[in-house]
């Protein structure tokens, strides 16, 4: 599989996926059109998921209601400044996993002698901030609409059905690592 550049969360990103497609009907963001042919056409064998920058959430949630069902790999979480909890409800679904990476705050803990104890510190303490239990936003039953729409009541008959999901240590969102950390003062 592979993993599809969508959305950046950097300042230069809107240069080019911000951008409106006046030759594409509806004219479209660029990045919502990839996000589009990702779970569509592009992905014939199943096997395409998308990269949403973390620290814009309400991106995160509109490429999730273009791509419902495509992995979502978001990095961002961290130093630059994207938030674990913001970002999981923008883009959990029960069919539409998510894999958060917070990487240059624990590769940058330390540059000394303690970087082993102070990038597992770092990492225990992202691990912290993930969610015990996450609202998926609302569902609705009838008609299609925005969040917004469905939170606000306007444009829309429908009434919103919020479904919980659960947040375990080996649920989609926040895995295990692969390695095993090295012991240091947070054990």
């Amino acid at each position: 599989g592979a993993f599809l550049l969508c959305r950046t969360s950097n300042p230069g990103g809107d240069d080019l996926q911000n951008q409106r497609l006046a030759s594409i009907e509806g004219q479209p963001l660029l990045y919502e059109h990839l996000a589009r042919l990702a779970q569509g056409p592009w992905n014939r064998n199943g096997q395409l998921g998308l990269v949403v920058g973390a620290t814009y959430p309400q991106e995160i949630e509109r490429v999730r209601s273009i791509a419902p069902t495509l992995p979502l790999l978001i990095p961002g979480v961290g130093a630059q400044g994207g938030d674990a909890v913001a970002t999981v409800r923008a883009g959990l679904r029960p069919d539409g996993p998510i894999i958060v990476n917070s990487s240059r705050a624990i590769l940058y803990a330390s540059g000394g002698d303690d970087f082993a104890a102070a990038a597992r510190h770092e990492a225990l303490r992202t691990r912290a901030t993930r969610p015990t239990t996450v609202e998926t936003p609302a569902v609705l039953q009838c008609g299609e609409t925005t969040r917004d729409q469905a939170t606000h009541g306007n444009a829309s008959p429908c009434q919103p059905r919020v479904q919980p999901t659960g947040m375990g240590s080996r649920d989609r969102g926040f895995g295990e690592p692969m390695h095993p950390l090295p012991a240091g003062p947070c054990s």
